[in-house]
């Protein structure tokens, strides 16, 4: 590979300075597969300081289409491949500043998952926590029940009584009722529970009334939005600062 070339600094161009796979735990996989969320630390050309975001690329959907916000990992190198990889191919996207291929891209996504992390080990790096929220429309979902062994409710019934005084309900403006819930990744079969929910209100729900949404939000609550510095890129993507 030839030496980086500095790219001219244009808004256009999407300059990731970092990324992390952090791991879900072992109760909730797909088809024996491990799932991950996707972060990036993305920045304008020329700015030191990059927002933290999570990737909603997966092939794994919603019954409606939406893509969940963790997949396996082979499903998110997938993704990753066609969409964030093409664009630095096409050169509108670059890392740290700097031209890369899609070849040398993935490499980088490789070791992010070699070197994954769990949901405490991030918010413990990063001062971030990783929050995942499930909302789903109520018709036809009190009565639902589970047909997976190694759910961790086997109704929704019950499911409501353990985390209802969490959920939050709201009607939408042609009057059906909707409930969601949102969990620290961190919390105690966090990723189980939404996991496992998904799976079996999926089966109920009118496949465009229910999703699956992730975000990241500062420990500190009066911190700044997740930020991420650059001088950590170095431990990210395992080049020289």
């Amino acid at each position: 590979m030839s030496n980086p070339r500095l790219l001219a600094e244009t808004p256009a161009i999407l300059n990731e300075l970092g990324r992390v796979a952090v791991a879900l735990s072992e109760t909730a996989r797909t088809d024996d597969l491990a799932n991950f969320v996707a972060v990036t630390f993305d920045a304008p050309l020329g700015v030191a300081e990059a927002k933290a975001e999570v990737l909603h690329l997966g092939e794994h959907v919603l019954p409606g289409g939406a893509p969940l916000p963790y997949a396996p990992e082979g499903s998110l190198r997938y993704a990753l491949y066609r969409d964030r990889a093409a664009r630095a191919d096409n050169r509108t996207l670059c890392v740290r500043g700097r031209v890369i291929d899609s070849q040398h891209y993935m490499q980088l996504w490789e070791q992010a998952f070699r070197d994954a992390v769990s949901p405490e080990q991030f918010a413990s790096m990063f001062g971030l926590r990783v929050l995942l929220t499930f909302g789903a429309r109520l018709q036809g979902v009190r009565g639902s029940r589970s047909s997976t062994p190694s759910a961790p409710f086997k109704s929704f019934s019950r499911f409501e009584r353990a985390y209802g005084d969490r959920f939050s309900y709201h009607t939408s403006g042609d009057g059906e009722e909707f409930f969601e819930l949102t969990l620290d990744l961190r919390e105690p079969n966090a990723a189980p529970v939404l996991f496992h929910t998904e799976e079996f209100v999926g089966h109920h729900a009118s496949a465009a009334r229910q999703y699956m949404r992730a975000r990241l939000e500062a420990l500190d609550p009066r911190a700044a939005p997740p930020m991420f510095v650059s001088r950590q890129a170095s431990f990210l993507d395992g080049s020289p600062p």
